[in-house]
């Protein structure tokens, strides 16, 4: 990816409500049924966090997500953007806190995720939630990635939370810190830069093209 063509986030916001974002044209191996029930089953239970799931493109399963938005009662709660381009897309990148990869590469059989969405998000400085390894962001090296659990299984809304505590709580002060959310927006702009733009990656490659030797890997 030229990294160069995406834009940073020009303000962060503060903690008022939780906003989580996915951009795609939607297909069944999306999975975003699977957040949308996660959802669902948070607030059906008792659940006061506001928290607004953003979904951003067209796409077959639309319609499946609108119908289980109305059979849980999430209209508050979920908003279906439709296609958006250039500044009303980074202007809605401003004021979200988390992205949402892939939650259903199962479906096709897919293990390991090389998706450009994932490098977009990351480039914005924004923590991702997947259920398929990324390749440029190993859950074990980043602590922005949060993996939840594959397959079918429910996914439980607390852990979402419990993560977005954890990056951005401060337990001494015992308060939210925008501070630690500006550092760690900047961390994962520059990892995301340092380790997927183009010019990077593709390093190896054009140096086996002139035949200079490669280091191992």
């Amino acid at each position: 990816i030229d990294t160069t063509g995406v834009s940073g986030r020009s303000k962060i916001h503060g903690f008022e409500v939780l906003n989580l974002v996915a951009v795609a044209n939607v297909a069944p191996w999306h999975g975003y049924d699977r957040l949308i029930e996660s959802m669902g089953r948070y607030y059906q239970g008792g659940g006061k966090e506001n928290c607004v799931f953003h979904l951003v493109g067209g796409g077959a399963e639309v319609g499946r997500y609108q119908e289980l938005v109305s059979k849980w009662n999430l209209g508050e709660h979920v908003v279906f953007h439709g296609s958006l381009y250039g500044k009303a897309l980074d202007d809605l990148y401003d004021v979200m806190d988390l992205a949402v990869e892939t939650l259903g590469m199962h479906r096709k059989g897919i293990a390991l995720s090389s998706s450009l969405k994932s490098k977009e998000y990351a480039l914005k400085g924004l923590p991702i939630l997947t259920s398929c390894k990324l390749d440029a962001f190993p859950e074990e090296a980043c602590e922005f990635v949060l993996m939840l659990p594959q397959g079918e299984q429910e996914i439980c809304f607390h852990e979402i939370l419990d993560f977005y505590k954890k990056l951005y709580y401060d337990e001494n002060s015992g308060s939210w810190s925008l501070d630690k959310k500006k550092e760690l927006t900047a961390y994962i702009s520059d990892y995301a830069k340092e380790h997927c733009d183009m010019y990077v990656t593709m390093q190896d490659t054009v140096q086996k093209l002139k035949g200079i030797p490669t280091k191992e890997i």
